[in-house]
């Protein structure tokens, strides 16, 4: 479960949310993007969730085991992300946020973890 949120300040990887045990750390750049606290709590909920996920699978899993399987098996990865990113879009969904699938898209495949068609019908079977 994520109890603490800070800022990220690992140079490479200043443009992702990282979940750590109880941690996420978020891209200072988010913070400015939401120009205000009620903006921030209201676009955050779809991620938050996404990383508190991820949170409770690494404590359930063990937090070094977890970490070590997700930046060395690509196909653990995108499990993880699947899971991750159903609960984010879903949530966006529930609150009727506006959905950019092409983000979606390029976001996912950026991890290298995934194959186009994959991503496809992935987002294909939310976003009907």
């Amino acid at each position: 479960m994520l109890k603490k949120i800070k800022t990220n300040r690992i140079p490479f990887l200043d443009n992702y949310f990282i979940t750590i045990g109880d941690t996420c750390y978020i891209p200072k750049k988010y913070f400015i993007q939401c120009q205000t606290i009620e903006r921030f709590k209201q676009w955050s909920l779809p991620l938050f969730l996404h990383e508190n996920e991820h949170s409770k699978r690494q404590i359930e899993y063990g937090i070094k085991k977890w970490l070590f399987r997700y930046i060395t098996n690509k196909r653990f990865k995108w499990e993880e992300e699947v899971i991750g990113y159903t609960i984010e879009i879903k949530k966006r969904i529930e609150l009727n946020f506006s959905i950019n699938r092409d983000w979606y898209f390029k976001t996912l495949k950026s991890y290298r973890m995934a194959t186009d068609n994959q991503i496809r019908l992935f987002l294909d079977s939310l976003l009907k």
